[in-house]
């Protein structure tokens, strides 16, 4: 028994020594530095141009290894373009027995190392036209790694995005022999965001295939925070406090760089459901979008706007209304197509049903093949393009609208009580600008419209003609109670845009025996309009109850105009119909005339062939009144 263990001892001893000779020269003898130049130059073979600044040293226990200071780094990449960055610490340890063992020809390099540590570590991202993104205080740190499929723990810490703090833990599983990657139990943490789930990795096509899901999250706060670090974004005003104050996120994915990638997203928005399936073709570089859902309440994440300020001025009309639509294009940079389908939109006081989108994109372009919808208890539909390559948006559109209700419509969308009606339109419009203001004085184009029943509530137009007919005879208003307002015939009409402008040039229309036709202008920016309307009486009244009207005046153009505003309700500003001034006067004039010549003519003591004066006064007569 004693020479069993005297021979136990004295072969531990034996390598214990080898072991501490071997490690003694490697310390003595081999210098880790003296390699610092064909490590770098190992680097550069592989598109990586590195720099050790700071030394290379020998780590014998727990476990050996070598420690490394100060790496900085640079390389290009396809996908991410310039990666750039600094490794403060980096230390890599090795298996006592894999060391001793180790083949050189035929054993797998990986298998030396089990475990990395990284730490004082920076990392910067800068993608072709895209925000450049910096990660700092990064520590990695992964312990009894293997390179056969075993799994081994892992954690990962930075803050990036201008301080948010991130932090990652999980256990992956590295196969050497199959080329793939597999991250399980993810625990991904982001400020107050929470991801788990799982990702599998093919280390030979980059491909990547996951389940992930994001626990409810309050996303308002998360781009308040962003907006308040990177002062070049701006935190959305949204009416609703609510709004993006519970959001969840379930996808799953498949993406294959090198083929077609693909991902399936059931999203929560307080409370709504959303499923989002994006597909991308490599090879075309092209990307798919298909969003549908059965409710929006947009109005909750549109700007809250005070009922009492004005609708146009510089505080809620100078936003970048297009920059929402920016933000696909600085994360897709290839051609694009989106289908949306949404149940219901609901916005301020009315909703949008049955809505239906295509939309194709490229370079910053946006192309609108079909936009159909229910609203206003009518229908509408639109083509139409959106160029954002410059830094003002420009656009043209060709929308249709079939029976809207007007009075629905106006009161929603203009706080106009006054207008009823069902309006066709079709039209074909093009205007640029970055807010409401500049693309309303940029508006350019034409179209059509009519309007089937229309009614004016502001003004009775047939008592406003009899009312003027009284000055030039006649029994004008009567003794009659005028309704309020006006029921007109069928309104059509062509229109121009331009100038700030909307000018319906001609219209015609009706009421009674009136008939009207002129030009309308209104002031979109202002909103303040103008109506000057040309009326012929055919008949002896204005209706069947309506007032008689001196023969003069009859099959006669009566010009008239009307002005007002929009807002006259909270403006106090009323609306002023009346005959054209200058027609007044020379009607005026004429009837004194002829007055003036009944007189002469029945004082007249001739009795014989003509009157010289007679003639005179019929002839200048006939002039003025014809």
């Amino acid at each position: 028994m004693g020479k069993i263990f005297k021979f136990w001892m004295t072969t531990t001893l034996t390598v214990v020594s080898l072991i501490a000779a071997g490690i003694l020269y490697v310390v003595v003898v081999v210098d880790p530095n003296d390699y610092r130049s064909e490590i770098q130059a190992q680097a550069i073979e592989q598109g990586v141009d590195l720099e050790i600044s700071g030394g290379l040293a020998w780590r014998f226990f727990p476990k050996p290894g070598i420690n490394i200071s100060d790496i900085r780094f640079s390389t290009q990449s396809t996908e991410l373009g310039e990666v750039s960055g600094r490794i403060g610490q980096a230390s890599l340890s090795g298996d006592w027995l894999a060391l001793l063992g180790f083949d050189i020809e035929t054993a797998d390099p990986m298998s030396l190392i089990s475990g990395i540590s990284l730490s004082n570590s920076s990392l910067r991202l800068s993608a072709n036209d895209a925000l450049p993104m910096e990660f700092d205080d990064i520590e990695l740190n992964a312990s009894q790694i293997s390179s056969t499929g075993i799994s081994f723990p892992a954690s990962l810490s930075l803050t990036g995005l201008g301080g948010m703090q991130a932090s990652v833990d999980l256990r992956a599983s590295l196969n050497i022999a199959d080329n793939s990657l597999s991250l399980k139990q993810i625990r991904l943490h982001l400020d107050e965001l929470a991801i788990s789930g799982n990702v599998d990795i093919d280390l030979s096509s980059s491909a990547v295939k996951g389940h992930l899901v994001a626990a409810a999250f309050n996303l308002k706060s998360q781009l308040e925070t962003l907006a308040k670090r990177f002062p070049e974004l701006t935190s959305p005003k949204m009416a609703s406090s609510s709004a993006m104050t519970a959001v969840s996120v379930d996808s799953r994915f498949d993406i294959k760089p090198l083929g077609h990638s693909e991902a399936l997203n059931a999203i929560s928005l307080d409370g709504q459901k959303f499923n989002i399936d994006l597909r991308v073709d490599h090879s075309r570089n092209l990307m798919t979008f298909n969003l549908s859902g059965q409710q929006l309440r947009l109005a909750d994440y549109l700007p809250a706007v005070a009922s009492t300020a004005p609708r146009n001025t510089a505080s809620n009309s100078d936003n970048a209304i297009f920059a929402p639509l920016a933000i696909p294009f600085a994360l897709w940079q290839g051609q694009s197509q989106a289908e949306i389908s949404l149940g219901r939109i609901e916005l301020n006081g009315y909703a949008i049903s049955n809505f239906y989108s295509n939309i194709f994109g490229n370079q910053r372009v946006l192309r609108v093949t079909s936009l159909n919808a229910d609203v206003f208890d009518g229908h509408i539909n639109a083509i139409g393009k959106l160029d954002m390559r410059s830094s003002t948006p420009s656009f043209t559109l060709q929308p249709s609208m079939n029976n809207i209700d007007l009075a629905i419509a106006l009161s929603a969308l203009a706080d106009v009580q006054d207008i009823t009606g069902s309006l066709s339109m079709n039209a074909s419009v093009q205007g640029s600008g970055n807010g409401i203001t500049s693309l309303l004085q940029s508006l350019d184009g034409n179209g059509q419209l009519e309007i089937i029943a229309p009614t004016y509530a502001k003004v009775n137009i047939e008592e406003t003609f009899c009312s003027a007919a009284a000055l030039f005879g006649g029994n004008g208003q009567g003794s009659q109670v005028w309704p309020e307002g006006t029921q007109l015939g069928d309104f059509k009409g062509k229109f121009q845009l331009g100038n700030g402008r909307l000018v319906v040039d001609p219209y015609v229309t009706s009421t009674g025996n009136l008939s009207l036709e002129g030009v309308a202008t209104l002031h979109m920016i202002k909103e303040f309009y103008t109506v000057k309307a040309n009326m012929v009486l055919a008949g002896m009244t204005t209706s069947s109850t309506g007032c008689s009207v001196n023969s003069r005046l009859q099959n006669r153009v009566i010009p008239f105009i009307c002005k007002g505003r929009l807002d006259d309700q909270t403006s106090g500003n009323a609306v002023s119909c009346k005959p054209d001034g200058d027609f007044v006067k020379t009607l005026l004039k004429n009837t004194a005339f002829e007055k003036l010549g009944e007189k002469l003519l029945n004082n007249s003591d001739s009795a014989e062939g003509g009157n010289p004066l007679e003639d005179l006064l019929k002839g200048f007569l006939n002039r003025k009144l014809n």
